[in-house]
């Protein structure tokens, strides 16, 4: 009788132990099919999502919306970017081609806008259509309209490398701008009137430093601290609002080059009288130092905290800081 008690105790551990085996193998095999699921899930959604990615940069119009300052700047960031990489296609094309640059010129101007209208150089009152050196391609420029913030704290350094580099790719970067008279100053803010002075010392720098940089004064665009700024490249084109915390950017030809032209119509408008254009030269230079000295003493604002923050403006006036600083 024991025998049998024995027996059946063993035959019920053995059960046991078989069936928490088999309820072991049961839960391993759940568990490594969990996640081969789990894995196949999300290799699936990431070639999907890479998918889609692939199909939204290729379909024709691409809108990107950006709604923070730095998506802002990372898109800006982006134009350029590809404006500079377009740039340099046409440039193995011509090399490739070795066709003349005034062919050239003008087989990528018709590339450029299908009617083969041309970016004209703003400082040719009237330009000569028929010299080369007048006229440059669509593709060679980036352009700016108004004067929003696109280089914030997080990415500066990329911004400025950007930029840097389409002008190392002879890019033509040129900016259109309403600059402030002293009767839009008299009654703004001292600290917004510093920031004034303190960008236009950059663009100062900017001019100094990037040869292939404009900064245009024209009434009929956008002054400084507008709640509306836009970014025109080649293949693109992007509205910024609210000094660069939103901006909505469209990846399309047809579209940027409609809008561009639009915005040419606009600003031809003003008078020649009423532009003023600032490139690297000593003249250019000179002229921009003297309305940031006079708007300054007009509006009781500092030098030296205007310069601080650059180097060729701070190295150009040098003597008036000293001299303000004795005045002082």
């Amino acid at each position: 009788m024991e025998l049998l008690n024995i027996s059946n105790i063993a035959s019920f551990i053995a059960t046991l132990l078989a069936f928490i085996t088999s309820a072991s193998l049961v839960l391993v095999t759940r568990n490594r099919l969990e996640e081969m699921l789990k894995k196949n899930i999300e290799e699936r959604s990431a070639a999907h999502n890479k998918l889609i990615g692939e199909l939204t940069k290729t379909i024709r119009p691409r809108v990107v919306h950006c709604s923070k300052p730095e998506e802002v700047t990372r898109e800006a960031i982006e134009l350029i970017r590809a404006a500079t990489n377009t740039k340099k296609r046409h440039e193995l094309e011509r090399a490739r081609a070795a066709i003349p640059t005034t062919i050239t010129i003008e087989r990528d101007s018709a590339i450029a806008m299908e009617a083969n209208s041309q970016e004209k150089d703003s400082y040719d009152v009237v330009p000569d259509e028929t010299n080369a050196d007048s006229i440059s391609s669509e593709i060679d420029f980036i352009t700016f309209y108004g004067a929003a913030n696109l280089s914030g704290e997080d990415n500066s350094t990329d911004y400025r490398d950007a930029l840097s580099n389409a002008v190392q790719q002879e890019l033509r970067i040129r900016r259109y701008i309403c600059l402030y008279e002293q009767a839009d100053l008299k009654d703004r803010d001292p600290e917004i009137k510093l920031k004034y002075f303190q960008w236009l010392a950059r663009q100062y720098d900017t001019l100094d430093t990037d040869p292939g940089f404009q900064l245009v004064h024209n009434p009929r665009v956008p002054q400084w601290w507008a709640n509306s700024a836009t970014l025109l490249t080649y293949d693109a084109v992007m509205e910024i609002k609210g000094n660069g915390t939103a901006a909505v950017a469209i990846h399309d030809h047809p579209i940027a080059a409609t809008i561009r032209e639009s915005l040419r119509d606009a600003r031809e408008g003003a008078a020649n009288s009423n532009k003023k254009v600032f490139s690297g030269d000593k003249r250019s230079l000179k002229d921009l130092a003297d309305r940031i000295r006079e708007g300054c003493e007009e509006n009781h604002i500092s030098l030296k905290a205007v310069a601080e923050d650059t180097h060729s403006f701070k190295r150009d006036i040098k003597s008036l800081i000293e001299n303000e600083h004795e005045v002082s």
